[in-house]
């Protein structure tokens, strides 16, 4: 009973061993027909130093910020007013009745509640318009990546990486092509 478990592993391992040597082989073989191949040329794009960076991007920012300053401002004001009252409301509790103090808690909740929407409608629209306004960016992004690979010919362009040499960085060529 030994003998036969040994048998088989033993088959096994021979199987594993043919199929890595001819694995091995047949990679050996092939690998001088692609060191005959065209050079692959490949360039990196820093999206978000781009986006950072680029004369369009920045109006775009810009013009975002213009857009929900007014909207911004009222929020703040809402809520200082909001903390004000509520230390206004922590200095007068001791002093005034309960029916009042219930009813000012009530108001401070409600305008806090309220406080809180707008801030949050705040928020989604400011996204959804700086995601409106972006999209238009990123567009100028890719179509200059592309003229800039088409000019260049460059047979990939990655955008987004872990590691890249900055031998393959061409995010200054796109900031440039962007700012003329």
């Amino acid at each position: 009973m030994f003998n036969f478990a040994f048998d088989k592993f033993s088959g096994y391992i021979i199987n594993k061993l043919t199929f890595t040597t001819l694995f091995i082989f047949v990679f050996i073989s092939i690998t001088p027909f692609y060191s005959f191949a065209e050079e692959i040329k490949i360039g990196f794009v820093n999206t978000d130093r781009v986006l950072k960076e680029s004369n369009p991007a920045k109006s775009s920012q810009k013009k975002i910020e213009i857009e929900f300053k007014k909207r911004d401002e009222e929020l703040q004001k809402l809520s200082l007013s909001l903390r004000s009252q509520i230390e206004k409301f922590d200095k007068e509790s001791l002093v005034i009745s309960e029916n009042d103090k219930i009813h000012l808690q009530r108001n401070l909740n409600n305008l806090d509640v309220d406080l809180q929407r707008k801030r949050r409608e705040f928020q989604e629209d400011f996204n959804r318009r700086r995601n409106e306004e972006f999209s238009s960016v990123i567009s100028m992004i890719n179509e200059s990546i592309k003229n800039i690979a088409e000019q260049d010919g460059f047979d990939l362009i990655l955008q987004d990486a872990i590691a890249v040499n900055p031998r393959i960085d061409i995010t200054d060529q796109v900031i440039s092509s962007l700012n003329k």
